[in-house]
């Protein structure tokens, strides 16, 4: 696993990340990545992206994202 994986999912459990999977109820979960969600304030606006970690139950398949910027986990500027 890499340092920076290390890092998401220390802090993620840091802050009581923890619960079982609300689809299945298993405590089994993998870091499956990090990507970014797109926003706008508007339709002719572009407002930039939220940097993201996608974590999976691996049980059932469920995601859930959450955003690193209040992790205080920017993305560094060549991820």
């Amino acid at each position: 696993m890499t340092p920076r994986r290390k890092q998401i999912l220390r802090e993620l459990k840091d802050r009581g990340v923890d619960d079982p999977c609300p689809m299945c109820g298993h405590s089994n979960f993998t870091f499956a990545g990090e990507s970014e969600i797109s926003v706008s304030d508007n339709r002719k606006r572009n407002g930039g992206c939220v940097p993201i970690a996608i974590i999976a139950c691996r049980n059932c398949g469920y995601i859930t994202q959450h955003a690193l910027g209040p992790l205080g986990l920017f993305p560094d500027e060549d991820v």
